[in-house]
């Protein structure tokens, strides 16, 4: 009935047109219709029965009133929620950041040291006179001190390291990541070809010995420098990268 689509269309206006809206909507004008035909049925008129039903669905234009308030508070009650949360949310601050970047300096030089001392005691070996014990122990020496460099490191960093993971940081925080990451990028390529041409010569140094422990001690060396390079700069840019691609809050 066409006076009975106006009413619903009137009481759903200020509601959004969603799919669930419009099925409710529906769903109540078949009630509608079929309590309109019983008052018809019942001998009333039109108008009477027309009367009869829209009082019956009063109380339903208070609760599409109170739905449309809803709707539009929700929106900002979210908003206001989420504001909340940030607010309260833990971050990153300077100063926690700062102290990250001084440890995570430390933490490359401990990284790459450690490296380089494993790879030439490793060519240190090679000059030790294996008859001797003593001189086994003392060329070791190197090995032994990048492995405790590895484990010491591992363990100061991870302790700087812990307690900021998976958190947020200020904008300040990330607005300084991020320039000194671009700060860094000059040091950062130039360590890359210092390590990339150390490793390329030490292909060559075998031959400047003909295979003898000297030439192999020179090329575990140039290995040993390359990898350093590369190493330190890569551990340096991925910090600053750690806390410049993290999630922003106020």
């Amino acid at each position: 009935m066409d006076t009975l689509k106006s009413y619903l269309a009137d009481l759903y206006q200020d509601l959004p047109d969603t799919p669930a809206n419009q099925k409710a909507q529906a769903e109540l004008l078949d009630a509608m219709t079929t309590f309109y035909t019983g008052q018809l049925k019942q001998g009333k008129n039109e108008d009477a029965a027309l009367g009869a039903t829209i009082k019956a669905t009063a109380g339903m234009k208070t609760r599409l009133a109170e739905v449309h308030a809803e709707v539009i508070a929700k929106p900002f009650a979210r908003a206001e929620a989420v504001t909340r949360q940030h607010k309260s949310e833990p971050a990153v601050t300077m100063k926690q950041a700062e102290s990250f970047w001084q440890a995570a300096g430390t933490h490359a030089l401990y990284l790459a040291g450690g490296v380089f001392l494993l790879i030439v005691g490793s060519g240190f070996t090679l000059l030790a006179d294996t008859d001797s014990d003593l001189s086994m122990v003392v060329f070791y020496i190197p090995v032994l001190l990048g492995i405790a460099a590895l484990i010491v490191d591992s363990k100061a960093f991870k302790a700087v390291r812990r307690p900021l993971r998976h958190l947020p940081v200020v904008s300040p925080v990330h607005e300084q990541a991020v320039a000194r990451r671009t700060a860094y990028h000059r040091r950062y390529v130039i360590g890359q070809w210092v390590g990339y041409v150390s490793l390329a010569a030490s292909l060559f140094t075998v031959s400047i010995d003909e295979g003898g422990n000297e030439g192999s001690f020179l090329m575990a060396t140039l290995i040993g420098l390359g990898v350093f390079c590369l190493v330190y700069v890569h551990s340096i840019d991925h910090q600053y990268r750690r806390l410049a691609k993290r999630r922003v809050v106020d």
